[in-house]
């Protein structure tokens, strides 16, 4: 198209106040109209799209409209991040594999408990990955570095679940290291703080963007939807898909430059 004349068109300059690149020269002679200024001309007819709101599923690939901030705190509370024993940390002081430190186990956190038992001194309780942290506790002691409730000498491979081991939630633990206040623990809003922007305006949502949303809590979102662009091919030589091309018929459009 570059460098042909276009001797059928409907100029836009009049109606949106631009010049029309099309229009006569002071010789009175049109001149021809480069790809680009095609281009400007129909993108000046064109703007966004209406913003609708979505369910999450149904948004990838459309942009956002508005950044998006985080309602609440990611982790919503404080939690554990290994399978073993909720701790104080002076409970453990000096603790080693000959002369470990035995506390008594007051109770069994498993993931999404409501009810959590209070860890006094040289008490623990028995925790799952992503329970929460218990009053009274300052860290997680892994169960590799326990007996695991065994009364041994040695060290637990693993932690079973209180379904299968209701009796490791009370009686004594052996624990052969010591541990740091907040070890094993991920903090309240330690990956994202409540109010805290996570995606800006105009982002296009993939299937990251879309996880980052339902784990804030949103369940839709307001976005600008998909554009739909449609092709016509159009010729005296074209036959439908299908169809057998004959003699001077194509099923392809002629492109030029």
């Amino acid at each position: 198209m570059q460098g042909e004349r276009v001797s059928e068109h409907k100029h836009g300059g009049a109606a949106t106040g631009q010049a029309d690149p099309c229009a006569a020269d002071q010789q009175g002679a049109e001149r021809s109209w480069s790809v680009d200024e095609h281009l400007a001309d129909i993108l000046r007819t064109v703007g966004p799209l209406p913003s609708l709101e979505l369910q999450l599923l149904e948004a990838q690939g459309c942009l956002t409209v508005e950044e998006i901030s985080a309602p609440g705190s990611l982790p919503p509370f404080d939690n554990s991040s290994m399978d073993g024993y909720a701790v104080r940390v002076t409970d453990l002081a000096g603790a080693t594999e000959q002369y470990p430190s035995v506390l008594t186990v007051v109770g069994d956190i498993a993931a999404g408990a409501a009810e959590l038992p209070t860890v006094g001194p040289g008490q623990c309780a028995r925790i799952m990955t992503g329970a929460p942290l218990p009053p009274g506790a300052e860290a997680v002691v892994p169960v590799e570095w326990t007996d695991g409730g065994s009364g041994g000498d040695t060290a637990a491979g693993s932690m079973a679940p209180q379904s299968s081991d209701p009796g490791g939630a009370s009686g004594e633990v052996r624990i052969f290291r010591p541990v740091e206040s907040g070890a094993f623990v991920r903090r309240l809003g330690s990956d994202i703080t409540e109010g805290q922007v996570v995606l800006p305006a105009g982002t296009r949502l993939g299937p990251p963007q879309i996880g980052l949303l339902a784990a804030i809590g949103l369940d839709s979102v307001k976005v600008r939807p998909r554009p739909r662009v449609v092709v016509l091919s159009t010729g005296s030589e074209l036959v439908q898909p299908g169809s057998k091309a004959g003699p001077g018929r194509s099923r392809t459009p002629t492109a030029s430059r």
